[in-house]
């Protein structure tokens, strides 16, 4: 079982490029200031 696991792993990158590199995609939110509010 572990090493079903270990090779899925392993593996990812080459069977699943599209999907991952589509979940993996660099995009943030970026803020000029921090806003904390009281409550």
């Amino acid at each position: 079982f572990s090493s079903a696991i270990y090779e899925c792993l392993n593996d990812a990158h080459l069977k699943h490029k599209k999907e991952l590199d589509s979940l993996l995609t660099l995009r943030f939110q970026k803020f000029n200031k921090s806003q904390i509010m009281n409550v």
